[in-house]
């Protein structure tokens, strides 16, 4: 089985009584120990899931695999990217929710269900981002106070989401419609604001 890191072919290739999983520990094992992440994995030209003992694939033999794709970066240089990603998926969230609370009001209930899943699935990916880009090793006080701030959002958060998921479950689609339109918005804000001061933090670092 031929491996490659970041496009570029390793000398060696994963040969004998091994399986995908075991190449893969090795050499995650490794790219932790240069201080780099491993951000993705691909057999084959297929990604394996994110939670990689959870994909059967892993269990395959090398002999039978042709090719392990890995993409590796340095973890600051992820961070920015992840933070990148979150910035905008959030000015994409905040646009939403207009809409998506008048579809609600005007009884589009299908569409509107199933536009609700995939926007709290983003706000819940969302959230993650900002969780991830601000576990800085050096233990910044500026980070500290962020994560403190972003904790904080979390919670207030939390009861929101249990009202909309509530009236989702109850059929309320007015009380759904007023949590978007009213309740959300501003919390998302709150969101933006870390997601700017986490950018202007990580920034005067570099």
């Amino acid at each position: 089985m031929k491996i490659s890191l970041n496009g570029l072919d390793l000398p060696k290739i994963a040969e004998g009584p091994l399986t995908v999983r075991e190449v893969l520990k090795e050499l995650q094992s490794e790219i932790h120990a240069s201080g780099k992440l491993l951000l993705k994995a691909v057999l084959d030209g297929v990604p394996l899931s994110e939670n990689w003992d959870s994909d059967y694939r892993m269990n395959t033999p090398v002999d039978r695999a042709k090719h392990l794709e890995l993409i590796i970066d340095e973890p600051k240089h992820a961070a920015q990217q992840l933070l990148k990603d979150s910035c905008a998926l959030i000015e994409r969230l905040t646009l939403k929710t207009g809409e998506l609370a008048r579809k609600f009001r005007i009884g589009s209930e299908v569409v509107a269900n199933n536009e609700l899943v995939e926007f709290l699935d983003e706000l819940k990916l969302l959230l993650t981002g900002l969780d991830v880009s601000t576990r800085q090793t050096d233990n910044h006080p500026e980070f500290s106070r962020i994560r403190s701030r972003m904790e904080l959002s979390a919670s207030q958060l939390g009861p929101t989401l249990d009202r909309i998921y509530h009236a989702q479950s109850s059929g309320d689609t007015v009380s759904i419609a007023d949590e978007i339109q009213y309740e959300l918005p501003t919390q998302m804000n709150s969101l933006k604001d870390l997601l700017t001061e986490t950018t202007r933090v990580m920034n005067a670092k570099s």
